[in-house]
C-alpha cells in the first residue's frame, strides 16, 4: 500500500484481506488525498491526488507500518514530516537504520516530536549499507531510491519474502531494480507507472500461526503458503512427531501423536526461526512431553504472553533473553492480548486448554488476522466472539472506501 505512492497511475492490490492494519493504513492515504477503494476483495489506489506530505499522528499512532510511508513521499515532495509511529509494544524499535540511509542518500534529517526529512543534496548514485537485515528500513530505503535519478546500491539488505515481494511489485510498475535474495538490492532512479494489478504473497505468519493451531489442537489443517517462506518452521513442527507435505500451493499438517518438547530455538531474521512466531510456538511447548527453550534475539519485549499462559497453568520460566518451557496441561482462564502474535497464542492456548479461556483486548489479534475465530470454528474449534468486542471492519471498508461487494 505504502509503494502505491510511487505510481503515477492507479494500483489494484488484489484479495487484501480485512484487517484493522489495512483499514488504518487505508485511512491514512485518504488523509494525505490518495483515492483508496476497496471493491470485490480488491483495494484500488490512486495516488494522482496526492497534496499532503505530513500523515496525521492520531492514525500514525495505530500503525508501525506507517514509518514506510516516508519513501514513496519523498518521491513526490521535497520535505516530509512523519508522526512517530506506534504498533504493538514489543521492545524499543526505532527507525535509526532508515535514517542513516536517508541521510546517506543526501536527506537532512530534523528529530523532534515529529521527524522532517528533507532532499539536501542533487540526485547521483548512492551506496549503503544496512548494519542489521531491518525489514522496514530496507522497504523505505528501496522506495526512496526511485527518488534519485541516479543508481542506488543497498546491500546488508533484509531478505524476507516480503521484500522480494516489494521488488516484483515494483518491477512490475516499470521499476528497474535488480535483487540477488543475499542482501543486495541495485535501484536506478525514476518514475513509475504503475496501472496494474498485483497479488501479493500469501501471509507466511499466518499461515505459520494455523500450522501451530493444528499441531497444537490435533487433526489436519491446510494452509496456501510457499513452503520454502516457513522453511524454519516445519523441521520444528517435524520434530514434535506432526507429519506435513506439499500439495501444490498449500502445506498440510496432520497431527494426532503426542507431542514432544522442541529443544531450543533462538529468533533470528530470516530465513532462520522468525520472532512473529515465538508467541505461537511456545504454546506447543507448554502442551508437549519434554522442554522447550527459545531464545528471543530480535525483541527485548516478546514475552509479554508468558504471563498470561502462567495463568493457565503453564510451566514457564523467562531467564534474560530465553523463555524455558516444561510441558504439561493448559487450563481455562481469563487473559488478555498485550500484542498482534501473543494475542494469537493466547487464543490457540484456549483451543487447547481444558474449560473456558476468554481473551480480552482482541483489537490486537485483528491487526494481523481476519476473523480468526471464524477460520478457527471452520476447523472444529469451540469459539465464538462476544459481539461487543467485534469490530465490523468489512463494513467500515465498505462505507469508508467506497466500492460494492465488501467480502473477503
Amino acid at each position: 500500500m505504502a509503494g502505491a505512492l510511487l505510481c503515477e497511475n492507479e494500483i489494484v492490490i488484489e484479495q487484501i484481506p480485512l484487517l484493522s492494519d489495512v483499514f488504518v493504513m487505508g485511512r491514512i492515504l485518504q488523509d494525505l488525498g490518495c483515492n483508496v477503494k476497496f471493491t470485490r476483495g480488491n483495494l484500488i489506489i490512486n495516488s494522482q491526488s496526492l497534496f499532503s506530505n505530513f500523515p496525521k499522528g492520531e492514525l500514525c499512532q495505530k500503525l508501525r507500518a506507517s514509518s514506510l510511508l516516508i519513501g514513496g513521499l519523498l518521491n513526490k515532495f521535497d520535505t516530509v514530516t512523519i508522526p512517530r509511529s506506534g504498533g504493538c509494544k514489543i521492545g524499543a524499535r526505532p527507525i535509526d537504520i532508515h535514517l542513516r540511509g536517508l541521510s546517506q542518500m543526501g536527506y537532512k534529517i530534523e528529530e523532534g516530536e515529529n521527524i522532517t526529512i528533507t532532499k539536501e543534496r542533487g540526485s547521483g548514485d548512492y551506496f549503503f549499507h544496512l548494519p542489521y537485515p531491518s525489514v522496514g528500513a530496507t522497504e523505505n530505503l528501496i522506495m526512496t531510491a526511485f527518488a534519485n535519478r541516479g543508481e542506488t546500491i543497498l546491500t546488508g539488505c533484509a531478505i524476507e519474502p516480503e521484500i522480494e515481494d516489494l521488488c516484483n511489485f515494483l518491477k512490475a510498475c516499470g521499476g528497474q531494480i535488480d535483487y540477488d535474495n543475499k542482501g543486495n538490492i541495485r535501484i536506478k532512479g525514476g518514475k513509475l507507472s504503475g496501472k496494474i494489478s498485483y497479488l501479493p504473497i500469501p501471509d507466511r505468519i499466518t499461515a505459520g500461526s494455523y500450522l501451530v493451531a493444528g499441531a497444537v489442537c490435533g487433526g489436519e489443517v491446510k494452509v496456501r503458503c510457499n513452503s520454502s517462506h516457513l522453511k524454519a518452521l516445519i523441521p520444528k513442527l517435524k520434530e514434535s512427531t506432526c507429519k506435513l507435505w506439499v500439495e501444490s500451493d498449500n502445506i498440510v499438517i496432520q497431527s494426532s501423536k503426542r507431542l514432544k518438547g522442541l529443544g531450543k530455538i533462538h529468533t533470528s531474521p530470516y530465513p532462520f526461526f522468525p520472532t512473529d512466531l515465538q508467541a505461537l510456538i511456545s504454546v506447543l511447548g507448554c502442551v508437549a512431553d519434554g522442554e522447550t527453550e527459545i531464545v528471543e534475539k530480535v525483541f527485548e519485549n516478546r514475552f509479554a504472553h508468558v504471563y498470561q499462559l502462567e495463568k493457565m497453568g503453564a510451566k514457564v520460566k523467562i531467564v534474560g533473553d530465553t523463555l524455558k518451557i516444561c510441558g504439561g496441561k493448559l487450563f481455562g482462564n481469563s487473559v488478555y492480548a498485550e500484542d498482534l502474535r501473543g494475542g494469537a497464542a493466547l487464543v490457540i492456548a484456549g483451543l487447547v486448554a481444558e474449560g473456558t479461556t476468554k481473551v480480552f483486548n482482541p483489537y490486537f489479534i485483528d491487526r494481523g488476522y481476519q476473523q480468526i475465530e471464524v477460520r478457527l470454528k471452520n476447523l472444529g474449534g469451540d469459539i465464538k466472539r462476544n459481539e461487543r468486542q467485534r469490530t465490523n471492519y468489512s463494513l467500515y471498508f465498505h462505507n469508508t472506501f467506497g466500492g460494492g461487494d465488501s467480502s473477503a
